[in-house]
């Protein structure tokens, strides 16, 4: 992926953050900020910052100028770690910053703020394809693009009683047609997908929009290990019209992964922007409804894992269809449980009323009754079989595993999992069942979102590769 903030800076910090000038000098080394303050007052609040007694532990942005003029800011989530590497205390400390946030042009602007952000290249180029905005055409071999309105989408969306729009397209702005020069088209032209705001957004935001964004990606892709670039942008005033200012704001952002999947996929192997149609708004507010998000953490996480089947991959594909399983039958479960309730009450009356039964059995049968028939729910093979019974034949998990073979590779898959804790992992050949497992978990999902068995069958045709 294109690194748009070099991994080696320099340049003067508002160590202080009083706003009244630059008081320390700071060198950046990948995300290694070092600071050496330049007066006696910042030295002192450089000891402050280096207290390690919890009260530096916390989200604070420190803002600075690099030396091309462009303004700087670094997210510091820790203490600051002091270094002596001489005999004279020149206060010299470091932190690691997570994030790093550097406008593109010498400009004065106010980086504590955006307006906009926005998530482009890596996996973004292939869940909505770049080529969409090429006309197919050709005029004395020049290039010709589409309009616009053909290859981007506007959407209104709330997530956590937050209203914002959504819009993804293709950025042809950056192409340069240089004469005698092929064009970098691979280079150039990128999709992207961004949050457009009404109000301005702290740059503590962008933690939380950025997980927004990953969720959508990781379940289109497939993978948790998805990459991608960052920008922000400003808006700004071009006569009484509020415009968003071209000049993008990149970000560094540490995800943490070891490498990328979209290194590796194709357009072919996922759920593109397109398959989703007009109900992406559904998907991506359910994706990031803490009450109705889907468990998604059985999904690979490096590439060298996508053969693999990790014992977490068992347990985490185990909870995934417990969360999807009530999800899906809340109304039945509540039904359920009632009837459970009702008949334990009658059942206690009658044990209590029996006169000629030891009172210890009594009390076993009680004890039995209170703790598993009144709190009634199905066990988890069961729930296994009921999504099977729901999406086994759309998702053509019936055609392989039929429904005896399936009740007992499932029992297996379970049982690999129930035993880790008594014997150890014990593998077994139920692993095979993961990726159909994986699907119906994909259709629950798109269920969930407001898609009909048959749209959800040619939404995943290409990923399961029907």
């Amino acid at each position: 992926m294109k690194n748009i903030i070099s991994d080696n800076l320099n340049g003067i910090l508002d160590l202080q953050g009083k706003g009244e000038g630059y008081d320390s000098s700071f060198n950046v080394q990948d995300r290694l900020v070092t600071i050496i303050p330049l007066n006696g007052n910042a030295k002192k609040h450089s000891h402050v910052l280096s207290y390690n007694d919890g009260s530096n532990e916390k989200d604070d942005w420190l803002f600075g100028l690099a030396e091309d003029n462009c303004k700087i800011a670094f997210l510091k989530k820790t203490h600051l770690a002091q270094r002596f590497s001489s005999s004279i205390d020149l206060g010299a400390s470091k932190f690691f910053a997570p994030i790093i946030v550097k406008a593109s042009k010498p400009k004065d602007i106010d980086l504590k703020t955006f307006d906009a952000i926005e998530f482009r290249c890596g996996i973004v180029d292939i869940l909505h394809l770049p080529v969409l905005a090429i006309n197919e055409e050709y005029s004395q071999r020049r290039i010709k693009f589409k309009e616009e309105e053909t290859f981007a989408h506007r959407y209104e969306v709330e997530v956590d009683k937050e209203q914002f729009e959504i819009i993804y397209s293709v950025d042809i702005g950056e192409l340069v047609m240089e004469a005698g020069k092929i064009p970098d088209l691979r280079g150039e032209i990128h999709s992207y997908i961004r949050f457009n705001f009404t109000e301005e957004k702290s740059l503590n935001d962008i933690e939380k929009y950025y997980s927004y964004a990953i969720h959508l990606f990781q379940f289109c892709a497939g993978r948790l290990n998805v990459g991608f670039d960052i920008r922000l942008y400003k808006n700004e005033f071009c006569g009484d019209k509020k415009i968003i200012n071209p000049a993008p704001i990149f970000v560094k952002f540490q995800d943490g992964f070891d490498d990328y999947a979209n290194d590796n996929l194709k357009f072919t192997d996922l759920i593109r922007f397109q398959f989703l149609g007009d109900k992406l708004p559904n998907v991506f507010e359910l994706l990031n409804d803490k009450k109705k998000q889907p468990h998604l953490l059985f999904l690979p996480k490096k590439n060298k894992q996508v053969y693999k089947i990790l014992y977490t991959d068992i347990t985490d594909m185990c909870v995934a269809f417990e969360k999807e399983y009530s999800l899906l039958n809340k109304t039945k479960d509540e039904i359920n449980q009632n009837a459970a309730k009702n008949l334990t009450e009658k059942l206690l009356y009658f044990i209590e009323q029996e006169t000629e039964c030891p009172d210890c059995v009594k009390l076993k049968a009680t004890n039995i009754l209170n703790s598993q028939l009144k709190n009634f729910s199905p066990s988890l093979k069961e729930k296994f079989f009921m999504l099977y019974e729901e999406f086994g034949t759309s998702a053509k998990v019936t055609s392989i595993y039929e429904a005896k073979k399936f009740k007992k590779t499932v029992s297996d898959f379970v049982d690999i999992r129930n035993k880790a804790s008594h014997a150890g992992i014990v593998w077994n050949e139920s692993t095979e069942i993961f990726p159909y497992l994986k699907k119906l978990i994909y259709f629950s999902v798109l269920k969930r979102s407001g898609y009909t068995l048959n749209e959800s069958a040619v939404i995943l045709s290409w990923m399961f590769k029907y």
